[in-house]
Order: C-alpha cells, then structure tokens, then sequence
C-alpha cells in the first residue's frame, strides 16, 4: 500500500483528499484541541524533557507526514490525464503549503 501510494497508484483525489487533506484537518483539530494541551501539561508535569519531547516532537512528526506528502501528491498529480486544471491546483497547493510549514517550523523554532 504505501509503496503504491509513493508511486502515485491512487489516483490524484484519493491522494489528494483521503491521504492528505482529511489527516491535515483530523491533526490541526488534535493539536487545537484541549486534549493536546491536557497531555502536554500532564507530561511536563511528570518530567519536563518528556514534555518538550512532545510538544517540539509532535509538529516535527506533522511537516515530516506533510513533506512526504507532498512529494506523493506532486508525483500523483503530474500522472493524471483528467482535466489540466487539477494538477496545478494541487501543485500550487503543495507550494503554499510547504511554505507555510516551513515557515510555521522556523517561528516555532525561533521563539
């Protein structure tokens, strides 16, 4: 499965939508929520390197899923034969989103 993903063997809405788009909401909402900031505070309550661990870790785990992804979706798109306008949507959605998170990583990291 993940090697026929990386080849781009789903097709570019199943890629696009299922692999990519759904998890990128599904972790925005995770991390957003007040669960995330109930572990975090119990984790560094109980050792703080744990609970930095956690907090730096978990936004390294999530633009290291979206690089992978973005790679995957570039591939997908530029196989696709449906309508032209498609791929470069998605092309110039994986632009702006590597430029977000690299931008996001660079200020989380700064401060």
């Amino acid at each position: 499965m993940i090697k026929k993903l990386w080849m781009g063997g789903y097709g570019l809405a199943k890629t696009f939508w299922v692999f990519w788009f759904i998890p990128t909401i599904l972790l925005i909402i995770f991390v957003s929520s007040p669960l995330y900031l109930k572990v975090l505070a119990k984790l560094v309550g109980v050792n703080i390197n744990l609970g930095l661990l956690f907090a730096n870790g978990i936004p390294i785990v999530i633009a290291a899923y979206h690089l992978v992804m973005s790679v995957i979706n570039w591939r997908t798109s530029s196989k696709y034969k449906g309508m032209i306008l498609w791929p470069i949507l998605t092309k110039g959605y994986v632009i702006i989103f590597i430029g977000i998170t690299v931008y996001s990583l660079y200020f989380s990291f700064m401060n």
